[in-house]
């Protein structure tokens, strides 16, 4: 009678699981079966905001189903970060993210987010930070501000978001250079005081580099990968990479990301459904017309440069003033 029952309750066990595993099949096999959420943790009109919007528009021909976007920001990006955890883990919740919000993460003690509360879909793009100067400031070129800065350890002041700030800052160090690094709460505040003559050198994304023209001068890329022939041509000027120069660049992707525990099946629809909504001809258009470049890493790729960067903020957070 045991011995039956044992038999009984083993078949059944083994039937939920078949079930339960078909069912998930199935469940990857249909996905998406209506509309995605796609989290912007920061404000809208920004950069982040923007890529969302552009992929959102071109997502329903290769999802079948709509990206639905919507801002939630605030804290440095984690009120999005954790409305993305407080969804089920089923795929129907994405969030656009960068650098940033790993930076609030690691810098907050009792932060009530873990670093690795996120599983990485993919990279859309990975754009270089520009350091840039006045012209006849003395630091027109990164020989000459290297040789100031080992002159004169801790006077040159560099300014930018904590994340660009901070890839300036990584570098330097690498360099052997003590330089004092000021982050800003935006790109504009950085840009206006180095015009003004209060700080040495900004920071900037390659649009705001191009956008400034003669008035300041780009002295070093430090960002994950040499300039486009396109980047290249409209800034007039190639850019010294860190790279060539024997040091380490650092990433700023614009990653998409989804609760860590969202199964690898549903991960590899989206990231296919986000990549062909890239190479469609209507969203290339919009990008490219932004200024802006599509540089995109897999899922793998992605989440090991995701992983790397962690211990980049890790070992340079106290650079910042």
């Amino acid at each position: 009678m045991k011995r039956r029952l044992f038999i009984g309750l083993a078949a059944a066990t083994l039937a939920i699981a078949g079930t339960s595993f078909t069912s998930q099949a199935q469940d990857a096999s249909a996905f998406p079966e209506k509309s995605i959420q796609f989290v912007v943790p920061y404000s809208a009109g920004g950069g982040q905001d923007r890529w969302a919007r552009m992929v959102s528009s071109g997502a329903s021909s290769h999802f079948g189903h709509s990206l639905n976007v919507e801002v939630r920001a605030g804290a440095g990006g984690t009120i999005g970060w954790r409305y993305l955890l407080d969804q089920p883990a089923d795929g129907y919740t994405i969030m656009i993210g960068s650098l940033s919000p790993m930076i609030s993460v690691l810098s907050e003690p009792n932060s009530p987010i873990k670093i690795d509360d996120i599983k990485i879909v993919n990279i859309l793009s990975d754009f270089n930070p520009h350091v840039m100067t006045l012209p006849g400031g003395g630091f027109e070129s990164w020989d000459k501000m290297k040789a100031y800065a080992e002159e004169n350890p801790g006077k040159l002041t560099v300014g930018g978001t904590l994340a660009q700030a901070l890839a300036a800052a990584a570098v330097f160090k690498e360099a052997g250079l003590d330089a004092t690094f000021i982050p800003y709460p935006g790109t504009s505040a950085a840009v206006t005081d180095m015009l003004g003559g209060h700080i040495d050198a900004a920071v900037v994304t390659p649009a705001t580099a191009v956008s400034l023209g003669e008035k300041a001068i780009p002295v070093l890329n430090v960002g994950n990968q040499q300039n486009s022939e396109n980047l290249t041509k409209d800034l007039g000027v190639q850019v010294p990479w860190v790279g060539d120069l024997g040091y380490q660049g650092v990433a700023q992707p614009r990653w998409i990301g989804v609760h860590p525990d969202t199964p690898d099946e549903l991960v590899a629809k989206l990231e296919a459904g986000l990549k062909a909504t890239l190479d469609d001809k209507s969203v290339a258009s919009l990008i490219k017309n932004i200024g802006e470049e599509v540089i995109y890493s897999d899922t793998a790729k992605a989440q090991a440069t995701y992983d790397r960067l962690i211990n980049v903020v890790k070992e340079n957070l106290s650079l910042m003033q």
